[in-house]
């Protein structure tokens, strides 16, 4: 149960960063590094939802 909570606290804070960087991404605001964290952090984001089911 602890586990779970962690990984939904972990969800919820990498979905408010997916959305920074998209928006940023939107607006021609995104360099190189930024497009990899984006992309490592949908990554994450899909394991722990794997996880959670």
């Amino acid at each position: 149960m602890k586990e779970e909570k962690k990984l939904r606290k972990k969800k919820s804070a990498l979905k408010k960063k997916i959305l920074t960087l998209e928006w940023d991404k939107k607006q021609h605001q995104i360099n190189y590094s930024k497009k990899e964290k984006l992309k490592n952090y949908k990554k994450e984001l899909k394991e722990i939802e794997e996880k959670l089911k």
